[in-house]
């Protein structure tokens, strides 16, 4: 659960989710649990992956999305926008993207950028593959004799 701290009391702590729900947890299970704290720092790193096909240019996808994130005015230009090939899936090339921002931009960020890297896929023609089952005629026929 995430939430802004709101009160402590002598037996519990009241919690505000950003969605305005009020959490209050007993401070027994504050105290035995790990506490993260995500603003106390000041800023924070959005971690986004994004897949392409093989068949799609790879330097080019992550000049678009570095371009993206360039042009995105929350995100901060120190530490650098990253993309790198974070793993290769069965149907895709797996590029994980991170960028810094500020605590509270983190949401904004994270919508603004899994928006403007799909349309921007969609415009200059990166694919982006689903997952996908084939199955020969020979398959149907053997599990209708089932």
């Amino acid at each position: 659960m995430q939430g802004a701290v709101k009160e402590i009391n002598m037996f519990s702590t009241v919690l505000r989710t950003t969605d305005h729900k009020t959490i209050i947890i007993p401070n027994g299970r504050i105290v035995s649990s790990n506490i993260i704290n995500f603003s106390k720092e000041g800023t924070r790193r959005v971690e986004l992956v994004f897949c392409i096909d093989y068949q799609d240019d790879l330097k080019f996808a992550k000049e678009v999305i570095l371009s993206l994130a360039d042009e995105n005015k929350k995100i901060l230009k120190e530490p650098k926008p990253f993309v790198g090939v974070g793993g290769l899936g069965d149907n895709s090339v797996n590029l994980t993207a991170r960028f810094w921002c500020a605590s509270d931009d983190f949401s904004d960020v994270q919508f603004a950028m899994l928006e403007s890297v799909k349309l921007a896929f969609d415009a200059k023609g990166i694919s982006v593959p689903s997952r996908q089952l084939s199955i020969s005629y020979q398959d149907k026929k053997e599990n209708e004799q089932i």
